[in-house]
């Protein structure tokens, strides 16, 4: 075994390079090459721009183990990778959640033929394709399960689809439909009565709550939990997430970490603590929040007496240059933003300099603050 670990950081994402980058004594375990900036893929599907991309050593200068982790025993404090074994004295997962197609019947099916915006740069490169093959027909777009990652994805990719065939003067040649398992488009009810309404007011046609039951491609048909079928002609839905599957303990049955939602500890250890989209935590699976809790937690282990306040912050485009912030924590609903000019502005200066940010946390940590509840 290789020497103990003191702070072993699993999972080069947003949660993991922000705690690495300020927390001392850390060794960063991660066994790609590259962080991605996974809302990129959104516009690689609707406009075939290049995925954004950075080599994680650019961005992060400390101690990296190029290893894939195969297991972590929190009760013996080791870490399984594909090519050793660590003993830590903390450790921090931040391994994210990946697609689950097998969760709905036929929905790898329809993937594999129509793309996805939220699984990898290929797929949205497919839905690109797809999209500027379409002449005519219905298109179903939407949320197949209540768990899944950038929870204004499909919401912003329907509007911005809606936009694109305006502008290209063929918007009368398609029906839109958004499905969706909530009471509304959008999961939080006060933003979803300022996103709902841009939505139909574009006419795009809502159908909740509608829980996709299976899917049948041949026949181009989705059925519902709720008895309802719908015919489409076009399919482009948000996939099931599930967590992890390198802890044999504290995960619940979709695989994510139980963790405290205040301490961010995993529950029954107080040396293991999990950050981001891997958690059992209920606040929004995105990177604003994974950077929230990344920036809580580091404050409670460097003494500070605090907790992480559920607080997230999503950006979401609708459109004709204008977006709008999904803001909440535990304690609040979602704050009623509607959408202007300035938080497009703020949008766009987040995808562009993205990994700028991530070096100069405070540019970002001075503009939450004008969102702070």
């Amino acid at each position: 075994m290789s020497k103990v670990l003191k702070n072993a950081v699993i999972g080069g994402g947003v949660a993991g390079l922000t705690i690495s980058r300020k927390l001392k004594d850390v060794t960063l375990i991660e066994e790609n090459e590259y962080n991605i900036y996974q809302p990129s893929w959104l516009y690689t599907s609707l406009y075939g721009k290049v995925e954004k991309k950075k080599r994680i050593r650019d961005i992060y200068l400390g101690n990296l183990i190029r290893e894939k982790v195969k297991m972590i025993d929190l009760g013996e404090r080791r870490i399984i990778t594909d090519k050793n074994e660590y003993a830590y004295e903390r450790v921090i997962i931040c391994t994210g959640a990946l697609p689950n197609t097998a969760l709905i019947d036929g929905l790898k099916e329809v993937i594999d033929e129509f793309g996805s915006f939220s699984i990898s740069y290929n797929e949205a490169l497919k839905l690109n394709s797809k999209i500027k093959s379409m002449k005519k027909g219905t298109i179903i777009i939407g949320i197949t399960y209540p768990i899944y990652k950038f929870p204004p994805c499909a919401v912003e990719f329907s509007l911005l689809l809606e936009e694109i065939l305006r502008k290209k003067g063929v918007r009368k040649n398609f029906k839109i439909k958004f499905v969706s398992p909530f009471l509304g488009a959008y999961p939080a009810k006060i933003m979803d009565e300022v996103l709902s309404p841009i939505m139909r007011e574009k006419g795009i046609e809502i159908i909740s709550p509608f829980n996709v039951d299976r899917i049948d491609n041949n026949k181009r048909e989705i059925y519902s939990l709720e008895g309802e079928k719908l015919e489409y002609d076009f399919a482009y839905l948000v996939p099931p997430f599930s967590g992890t599957n390198i802890l044999k303990e504290c995960i619940n049955e979709d695989g994510f970490i139980t963790t405290d939602k205040e301490k961010l500890n995993i529950k029954g250890y107080d040396d293991a603590f999990a950050l981001g989209d891997v958690t059992s935590i209920p606040s929004a699976k995105s990177g604003a929040t994974a950077y929230l809790e990344a920036k809580a937690l580091l404050r409670r282990l460097n003494g500070e007496n605090t907790v992480y306040d559920g607080r997230t912050n999503c950006p979401v485009y609708v459109g004709d240059k204008k977006a709008t912030f999904v803001v909440s924590n535990y304690h609040h609903e979602a704050l009623r933003i509607y959408p202007k000019r300035s938080y497009y502005i703020a949008r766009r200066f987040l995808d562009i300099f993205y990994y700028y940010l991530m070096r100069h946390n405070w540019i970002i940590d001075n503009y939450l603050e004008r969102f702070k509840i």
